[in-house]
């Protein structure tokens, strides 16, 4: 639980950090060819675009997982039913 948890947490900061990056790129790129605001949009775009690519396959990810978990407690067998527990003794 706690691993999904810290992973979907951090979907936030790996979004951040690609938009960021995209942005640092477009606007080095802008200023060493003087096309202002030309590449800073083009990379930010690609930014967005890496951020969401990461955001969907962490949902993919999880989706997976919890088909997986729903698959094996399906197939689990019942509990077996002639068995007295400690309350049904009285």
């Amino acid at each position: 639980m706690w691993k999904t948890t810290a992973r979907v947490s951090a979907i936030g900061l790996e979004m951040a950090i690609a938009i960021a990056i995209g942005y640092g790129i477009g606007w080095w790129l802008d200023r060493r060819y003087d096309t202002k605001p030309r590449y800073m949009i083009i990379f930010l775009l690609i930014g967005v675009g890496a951020g969401f690519r990461g955001l969907i396959r962490v949902a993919q990810e999880e989706r997976a997982r919890q088909r997986k978990a729903s698959k094996e407690a399906s197939a689990a067998p019942p509990p077996d039913a002639t068995k007295t527990s400690k309350d049904d003794r009285g």
